[in-house]
This record gives C-alpha cells, structure tokens and sequence, in this order.
C-alpha cells in the first residue's frame, strides 16, 4: 500500500529545460488561470506548488527553467487534496517512481504509460468521484495500482507483469475489468480487491490467479450486484483464514466455478459468505437458502459452488451463450 507522503507536486508540458512560475506570482497576478493553462503547466495549482515543492524547488539553482538533469532527479510526486484538474505532463520525469493524486474529485483521467518506472500509483477518492478513465502501457515496473472510488469504466492491466497489489473497489461503473497478468502468486490479503463493482458483470483473468499464498480474502467480491459468473477454477485456498462475506449481496451471481482441491472446511472465518446471492445455484443443484450462507456451503458436492469443466470458462464461450 502506499504511504502517503507530503511530496507536492508538479505538472510540466515542455521538453528538455521548461520553464516554472516565478515566486512572485499568484491568480491574481501577472498569470491569470487562462493563460497558465495555456503555457507550460496544464493545472494552475500543480504548478503553483511545483515551484515550492516542500519548500525544496525542482529548480534546486533557481534559474527560472528546469533542466533534463532536474526532472531526471523527481521520483516522487503527490498531489492529494489539491482539487486538481490535469496531471498531464507528468511524462516528462523519466524516472518518476512514485505518484500520488488522492483526493482530487475533479481530475477525470491520467495517464502513465509513458511513466516506465512507475512503482506505486494512488489515486483514491473519498468521495466516490473522480477518474474516469486511466491509461496503462507497458508499466512492468509497476507494483502497486490503488484506484478505489473513482468512476472508472474500465481498467486493463496486462501491462503490468509485475503487479502485486491492486485495489479497484468502489468504482461502480466498471464494467470491463481485464486483470489476466496480474501476478497474484505473493498477495498475501486480496480483502475488498473487487468490492462495490456495481456494474461489472464478469471480471476476466481470474482463473489465472495464484491464491496459493493468501491469507484473507474478506469482501473480494462483495456488493457486485451486476456479476453474473465467477471463474476460481485456479485459486488454491489451502493457506486461507478468513473467507469472511466474500460474495456477500451479489444479487445477480449464479455460478462459482471452482477446482477439486477446493476445500474450506479447515478456513476460520466464512461468516456470511453467501449472504444476500439469491440466484446462487450449486452444480449438484443447490438453490439459495438464506439459512446456509456460511463456508459450510461452500463445495461443490453438496454446495453453492461448480466443479469447473477441464477448460477455462474464457476458453469456452459456449458455457455462457
């Protein structure tokens, strides 16, 4: 997860040397927020702060421009409760490692493709507002993409080869969710990963999760009213404690496909595992009781869940028409 740190931020459009507001300047002074916005910094308060980053200017000899060997020299930015409207030109600091924009409910989109060192990305909004789109290249080194809340209406990550910590939850006009190189074989918590997907009907690459070493798995996929099929068939819940509400009021849920190491019997917490999935219906033909809805019921013998066929469900549309 990442930490929130007080690194204020800078936006920069121009290549090579670019120049930054004098210390002088204000909205009132001599750049008025239209014409800022049609100079070098997209956002007349990213670059308000870009110049006093902490007190510590990107401009570190204070020559009115910054260098290649300046921006070279940012890994880290944040621009949390700043009402921030463009982060663009964040592409100008090759070696960024670390951006944080939480908390800006008026920034609708960002862009990091061309940030290729790119860690930890945060983008969370408390409001249940903000980004509506996000555009993700070849990040391979990214490791953690924390995007809860916004208004996301897709996300596609099979950029990131190195993922290992993603939280998309909240972000209730997602639809399309694509996570198949999402490399899962070191998360230890998957807790609210898919929470409050309100609209999301079906999320592709599951059935490629290594779940081998996942501790917790509470609320995964918890008030996804619009999710119609699950495809576990790879997850291994040997190592689990807690399948605490993980499917909890997913209204439209009929099938849970599942492998035959499947076993729960011995997990601690299954407390509402089922609750509220009223079209739940086992593969031995099992249909919602809402007096069985702990970790009892979860098999595929006498239980809510399907014994998934020898191919994947995404290998096999015939299974869903």
């Amino acid at each position: 997860m990442i930490r929130r740190k007080k690194f204020l931020s800078v936006i920069l459009t121009a290549a090579m040397e670019l120049p930054v507001i004098p210390e002088n300047v204000n909205a009132a002074g001599d750049y008025t927020r239209s014409s800022f916005q049609n100079s070098t910094f997209a956002d007349y308060i990213f670059g308000q702060y870009a110049y006093n980053k902490n007190g510590q200017p990107i401009d570190t000899n204070r020559d009115g421009r910054l260098s290649a060997d300046e921006c070279n020299n940012v890994t880290q930015l944040a621009a949390t409760s700043l009402d921030v409207t463009s982060v663009q030109g964040i592409e100008y600091f090759p070696n960024l490692e670390v951006l944080e924009c939480s908390d800006n409910p008026r920034l609708t989109s960002l862009n990091i493709s061309q940030n290729t060192k790119l860690k930890e990305v945060a983008v969370v909004n408390t409001a249940g507002s903000g980004l509506t789109s996000i555009t993700i290249g070849n990040n391979s080194a990214l490791t953690s993409l924390i995007l809860s809340n916004n208004n996301l209406s897709s996300i596609n990550v099979s950029g990131c080869p190195n993922l290992d910590t993603l939280n998309v939850n909240g972000n209730r006009n997602l639809t399309s969710i694509d996570v198949s190189n999402f490399d899962t074989h070191n998360v230890l918590d998957m807790s609210g990963m898919f929470y409050g997907l309100k609209n999301a009907k079906h999320i592709d690459g599951l059935e490629h999760f290594d779940t081998s070493k996942c501790i917790q798995f509470d609320l995964m996929f918890g008030y996804c009213d619009s999710l119609e099929y699950l495809d576990l068939s790879s997850f291994d819940i040997s190592s689990a404690t807690s399948l605490l509400a993980m499917f909890i009021k997913d209204f439209n849920l009929t099938t849970i496909y599942v492998n035959n190491n499947w076993d729960a019997s011995n997990v601690g917490t299954t407390t509402f595992m089922f609750s509220g999935c009223s079209l739940l219906v086992g593969g031995n033909g099992l249909t919602y009781d809402s007096n069985k809805i702990s970790g009892t019921y979860a098999n595929y013998e006498d239980g809510y869940l399907t014994l998934a066929p020898t191919v994947t469900v995404k290998d096999n549309s015939s299974l869903f028409g």
